[in-house]
C-alpha cells in the first residue's frame, strides 16, 4: 500500500535531494552537505516514531540507499563534525566522516587544530584515529570508560528445519537491524556462510560475463582464452604452466611465443594492446558496475585486499554527475555490507 507523506516530510525530502546533488556535484562542498542531510534525517525521527509505515515510504524515496541513513545521522550527531566552523578542515567523503564520528570529541577537535586531521585525511586515517581515540562512554559511577571489546549481547540459532529461503529472509531482517544500529556486529556461522559466498561469486561471474558478451565474437573468444591463461598463471606463481592445454592457441591467436616460459605480465600486455575485456584488467574503467563485481569475485577467490579496494571505491567522488558511477557505489556499499557478515 502506498503511503502519502505529509507536506512537511515531502519538503524535507526535496531539501535532502538538493543537498545530495550538491554533495555529488561540488566536491569542495560535500562535507557541508553530508551534515545538512544528517540533520534533516534527525529532524524527522520523532515524526516516524508513531508512523513506521510512513518511515518506510520516506526511505524508499531517498536519493541514496537506506543503509546510508544511520551514517548521515551519526555524523550529524557528532558535535565536532557537525560544527560548521570545523568543516573547512574535514575531508569530504561520507565514509571517512563516518569513521571520524566514532572518535572522542576532544581528541578529534585537538587533532583538527594541530593539523593531524585535515581535508586530505583518508578513510584509513580516520579508522586508525577512531581506534586510538574511541568515543568515551560513562560507566556506572560516572567514570569515563573506553572499550573496544564487542559485547556478546545475544546468540541467534535457527531450527535445522529452516529451509534456504527462510534462512535468506532471516539474514535480510538481521541486515536491516545492522543498518539501523551501526554498532551491531553480524557474522554468519561458517556452516552457512560458504553458500552465500558461492552465490555472490556466481552473481559476480554472471555480471562480468555480461559485459564480455557485449564485445564482438572474436574478442569474446580471446577474452575467455586470456582470462583462463591469466588465472592459471596466477595460480602458478605468475608463470603459465608448461602443461597448459591451450598454449598453442595463445601462439596462434595472439602471437605469444610459447616455446619457452610465458609470464603473466606478457598476457597482460596482450590484453591491453588488443583492448580485450577480462576480469583481471581494469574493467571498472569501462563499466564501474562490472568493476565492482570484479573485486567481489577476487574477494571470493581469496583476495582479501579486494574488500579494501571496494571500500576505497565508495569514497571516490565522480568528476561530474554520473548516475552509473553512483549506482556502482550503491552496489558496492550493499555488497560490502554482505561481505562483512561472511
Amino acid at each position: 500500500m502506498s503511503i502519502v507523506l505529509d507536506k512537511k516530510i515531502n519538503e524535507i525530502l526535496k531539501k535532502i535531494e538538493t543537498a545530495y546533488k550538491l554533495q555529488n556535484e561540488y566536491y569542495q562542498k560535500s562535507c557541508e552537505q553530508v551534515v545538512i542531510i544528517g540533520k534533516y534525517l534527525l529532524d524527522v525521527d520523532n515524526y516516524f516514531k508513531n508512523n513506521p509505515n510512513a518511515e518506510l515510504s520516506f526511505m524508499e524515496n531517498l536519493p541514496f540507499q537506506s543503509s546510508m541513513v544511520s551514517k548521515y545521522k551519526q555524523i550529524a550527531r557528532h558535535p565536532v563534525l557537525s560544527n560548521l566552523k570545523n568543516l573547512k578542515s574535514l575531508p569530504s567523503s561520507i565514509s571517512t566522516l563516518y569513521e571520524f564520528s566514532k572518535s572522542d570529541e576532544k581528541s578529534l577537535l585537538d587533532a583538527i587544530k594541530s593539523g593531524e586531521v585535515s581535508i586530505s585525511s583518508t578513510r584509513a586515517d580516520a579508522s586508525r584515529f577512531a581506534v586510538s581515540n574511541p568515543k568515551i562512554s560513562t560507566g556506572g559511577r560516572g567514570a569515563p570508560v573506553k572499550s573496544l571489546i564487542p559485547l556478546n549481547f545475544s546468540q541467534i540459532k535457527i531450527s535445522p528445519d529452516c529451509d534456504v529461503d527462510e534462512q535468506d529472509k532471516i539474514l535480510q531482517e538481521l541486515l536491516k537491524i545492522k543498518e539501523r544500529y551501526p554498532s551491531f556486529l553480524l557474522k554468519i556461522a561458517s556452516e552457512v556462510s560458504g553458500r552465500y559466498k558461492d552465490e555472490m561469486k556466481s552473481s559476480a561471474t554472471n555480471a562480468i560475463q555480461q559485459i564480455i558478451q557485449n564485445q564482438n565474437s572474436d574478442k569474446q573468444k580471446l577474452s575467455n582464452l586470456l582470462s583462463n591463461a591469466i588465472f592459471e598463471s596466477r595460480k602458478n606463481k605468475g608463470m603459465l604452466p608448461k602443461n597448459y592445454k591451450w598454449r598453442n592457441r595463445l601462439e596462434k591467436e595472439v602471437g605469444i611465443d610459447v616455446s619457452g616460459e610465458v609470464r603473466v605480465s606478457q598476457l597482460y600486455k596482450v590484453v591491453r594492446s588488443e583492448g580485450i575485456v577480462t576480469r583481471y584488467t581494469p574493467i571498472g574503467e569501462i563499466d564501474p558496475i562490472a568493476g565492482v563485481w570484479a573485486q567481489v569475485l577476487n574477494y571470493c577467490e581469496g583476495d582479501k585486499g579486494a574488500l579494501t579496494k571496494l571500500r576505497k571505491f565508495i569514497e571516490r567522488e565522480p568528476e561530474k554527475p554520473n548516475a552509473k558511477f553512483n549506482k556502482a557505489q550503491d552496489l558496492a556499499i550493499n555488497l560490502i555490507k554482505q561481505i562483512e557478515t561472511l
